[in-house]
């Protein structure tokens, strides 16, 4: 009985030593640093600052939690998220909570190419039908007017462009490193599509709409090769 008394506090204090390589009285701060503001789909770095913790716990506000030291985290939709800091250590425990403001995705603030502006094209037509040869016509020059209109958005007379990236869920990403890509939303006009490239290296870009011609199973493109103007 007495053997197991001792194995039983020799153990308790091993344990204790273990837990408590620094001593109780040591400093113990819970602190991290976070942006006030952010975008949505965006890596947001934290940097914690807590001082002596053995383990953290964090809570993201959104469902989503970590054990990370600094960690980093997306936040998918815009909103304010309550971030929450829970340290653990030498017998101690302590938790901070700060906000962040998370707005929609911007991608015009992370792009060095403006879109938007007016563009002199030459025009070219193509029409295809099955099993016909392929017929190509110069159009008369025309102009290409685009506007921003949303955070990932273009306009290009009625039809509304969206900001097409590499990687789902990183709008961030352009689309290769020749162009940034943009087309007409699939929820519009089944049988019409538009596109537009804007090339990094220059006010350049090419825009294109196509359409379906009914029974005769053809296909008529109108490619507009434009320069914007200053």
């Amino acid at each position: 009985m007495k053997l197991r008394l001792l194995l039983l506090a020799s153990a308790t204090l091993l344990a204790s030593c273990d837990d408590e390589e620094i001593q109780p009285d040591t400093e113990f701060v819970t602190a991290f640093d976070l942006p006030d503001n952010g975008e949505s789909q965006t890596i947001i770095a934290i940097q914690n600052q807590s001082k002596n913790g053995l383990r953290y716990v964090w809570n993201f506000g959104d469902g989503t939690t970590s054990q990370e030291e600094n960690p980093t985290h997306i936040f998918e939709s815009p909103g304010i998220y309550a971030v929450k800091l829970k340290a653990l250590g030498f017998g101690k425990s302590d938790s901070v909570t700060k906000t962040i403001k998370i707005a929609p995705f911007n991608l015009f603030t992370r792009v060095d190419s403006h879109f938007a502006g007016t563009y002199d094209c030459k025009v070219v037509y193509e029409y295809s039908a099955y099993q016909s040869p392929t017929t190509r016509t110069r159009l008369p020059d025309q102009e290409v007017v685009i506007t921003e209109a949303g955070a990932s958005t273009l306009k290009w007379n009625d039809a509304l462009l969206s900001y097409y990236p590499s990687i789902t869920g990183s709008p961030q990403l352009p689309y290769n490193s020749a162009y940034n890509f943009y087309s007409l939303a699939t929820s519009a006009a089944p049988r019409t599509t538009a596109s537009a490239k804007f090339y990094a290296a220059g006010d350049s870009a090419v825009f294109s709409i196509s359409k379906r011609t009914g029974a005769s199973n053809g296909s008529a493109t109108t490619t507009y090769h434009g320069i914007r103007r200053p």
